[in-house]
């Protein structure tokens, strides 16, 4: 099932659990190689986490982490949700 927000766009689906990891990199390969993006009002997430270098350039990656530690320096605030923690 494929829902949207009217008027700007954003598409978000509902897929049964068994078929969510196909589906998925189905459609997350599909926007990066159209440029689009893979998250919206909703943020990334542990699920979407994976995709993001598909849709990020490694200095725009780089920006993340810096901001990342400059708001949670003891990386107390979802730990290795979406980043690894620093070595």
């Amino acid at each position: 099932m494929i829902f949207q927000h009217l008027g700007d766009g954003n598409l978000h689906y509902c897929v049964k659990p068994r078929h969510r990891a196909p589906v998925a990199d189905a459609i997350f390969s599909g926007v990066a190689a159209l440029g689009g993006g893979i998250s919206a009002e909703h943020g990334i997430g542990v699920e979407k986490a994976k995709y993001l270098r598909l849709v990020r350039s490694e200095a725009e990656m780089a920006a993340m982490r810096r901001l990342k530690a400059a708001f949670d320096p003891n990386h107390i605030l979802n730990r290795n949700r979406v980043f690894e923690l620093p070595v």
